[in-house]
């Protein structure tokens, strides 16, 4: 879930000083044993692991990763007729970040991701005088996004609730399954109804 800016999302980002920033987590799945490979944590860091779930860069770098990982599958797990589309995926990106930690850094003060797997509801809090910021009492930090991976799907909701409860987004009392403009109406019937909103907003 987004809750930041595009503006502020592209500032965090930039901050990293590197081309691409993926996410991480509390775990080190799906192998424990590559826990040896990872850099030395430093004092006071939230997240040691990372989480394939969650990651920015330039486009051209994203897609010099996602080439990179698919030859590393295509050598090392499709040649014996194994399953492409059957495989964990955070594998694979934990292999290219332990590869390339030059140009990758993981996000382990959960600034711009905040991941949840094993994470409470009660450890993420809604800001209530400020409107749709969460701040994390593991990270004390106020992310531009979380994830509900793992076991933190419970938590996603939680906190999915009480943003809603503090009218984040604004058009929270709205269904959040249904689309805001019906897709029977006219182009002219839909502005219109936007109009509408808005004035009664």
């Amino acid at each position: 879930m987004l809750l930041s800016t595009a503006t502020e999302i592209r500032e965090r980002f930039e901050s990293f000083r590197r081309p691409i920033v993926i996410g991480a987590e509390l775990g080190c799945a799906p192998d424990e044993g590559m826990k040896v490979l990872y850099p030395k944590p430093k004092r006071g860091q939230n997240f040691f692991y990372v989480n394939s779930g969650t990651y920015i860069g330039y486009a051209n770098d994203i897609r010099d990763m996602l080439a990179e990982i698919s030859a590393d599958i295509a050598d090392h797990h499709s040649f014996t007729g194994a399953s492409k589309h059957r495989l964990d995926d955070q594998r694979w990106f934990t292999r290219h970040y332990i590869r390339n930690q030059d140009s990758v850094a993981m996000d382990v003060d959960g600034v711009m991701f905040h991941t949840l797997h094993d994470v409470e509801p009660t450890q993420i809090q809604v800001v209530p005088e400020r409107t749709g910021v969460v701040l994390s009492s593991i990270t004390d930090t106020q992310p531009c996004a979380i994830h509900g991976n793992g076991n933190g799907i419970t938590t996603f909701h939680d906190v999915s609730r009480r943003l809603v409860e503090a009218n984040w987004p604004p058009n929270s009392n709205m269904d959040a399954t249904a689309s805001p403009i019906s897709p029977n109406l006219s182009r002219d019937d839909a502005d219109l109804l936007r109009r509408r909103r808005s004035k009664s907003a």
